[in-house]
């Protein structure tokens, strides 16, 4: 009886030592693997987080079509910041005012919203804006154009400091035709200060538009 409880026991060591070698087994096999899989295996992640990205933009592009469609459409920072991240909603913004195909109230809203967001990538859309110039042969094409650059250059008046834009505007003015010369004009009124009212002054000498003369007077008479 002795002899049997003793092999019993030996035999239940036995089996313990074997499960134990099982788990040693595992973990070195767990271990060996987990350096493969960030591999050529590492790289799926990062191909659906790009995915993801292209996904989000596109989401965001159509939530402010939607958006500026409405007959009360804003472009207002606060609203659009709900559609998505800053960094999207400027990049979704630079493609529909980019975009030929889109309608140019789409195409025009884009424009502004970007002058009210603001920020250095914004800003150097804009610039590229007014270095455009308007020379599709196409009559329509061309006004929009015009427009788009018309709404640049007020965006831009709400994100240059006073002294910058009333340079920058007035170096537009001797290739400006009448209708941007008065989108200038109100521009430097509106958003330039003191600066702009300098500029003002001067344009009026060079101005040879009476209309023009008139806006620019009506400005400086505030």
């Amino acid at each position: 009886m002795t002899a049997l409880l003793g092999y019993r026991r030996n035999q239940w060591a036995t089996f313990l030592v074997a499960c134990g070698g099982l788990s040693m087994l595992l973990g070195i096999f767990t271990a060996s693997a987990q350096p493969r899989a960030g591999g050529a295996e590492g790289s799926t992640p990062s191909v659906e987080g790009d995915r993801d990205s292209e996904s989000d933009s596109a989401t965001i592009r159509e939530r402010i079509v939607w958006t500026f469609s409405g007959y009360h459409a804003s472009t207002e920072p606060g609203p659009l910041l709900e559609l998505g991240s800053r960094a999207g909603v400027v990049a979704a913004l630079k493609d529909l005012a980019s975009d030929p195909d889109m309608r140019p109230s789409i195409r025009l809203r884009a424009v502004d919203a970007l002058g009210r967001l603001g920020g250095d990538e914004a800003t150097v859309f804009l610039e590229s804006m007014l270095e455009r110039s308007p020379s599709a042969s196409d009559d329509r094409e061309r006004r929009i154009a015009e427009l788009l650059r018309m709404h640049a250059i007020s965006s831009l008046g709400r994100i240059l400091d006073d002294a910058r834009a009333a340079e920058r505007f007035e170096s537009l003015w001797p290739e400006a035709d009448v209708q941007t010369r008065l989108t200038i004009v109100e521009t430097l009124g509106a958003h330039a200060g003191s600066p702009g009212r300098d500029a003002l002054g001067r344009l009026a000498e060079a101005a040879e538009e009476q209309i023009v003369k008139d806006k620019i007077g009506a400005k400086l008479s505030r």
